[in-house]
């Protein structure tokens, strides 16, 4: 977090390739309810 608290997170990253194999976007998917549940929105 922005104040060096060390949190962990289940998430799934999802790759799009291009044409010429490369990563061509990337995006990260994860639930932040469980850490919102644990820090509530002090870092909002």
């Amino acid at each position: 977090m922005k104040d060096g608290t060390q949190v962990r997170f289940a998430c799934v990253d999802v790759f799009e390739f291009g044409a010429d194999s490369r990563i061509a976007h990337m995006a990260i998917v994860y639930d932040t309810h469980p850490i919102r549940a644990d820090v509530g929105d002090k870092y909002a």
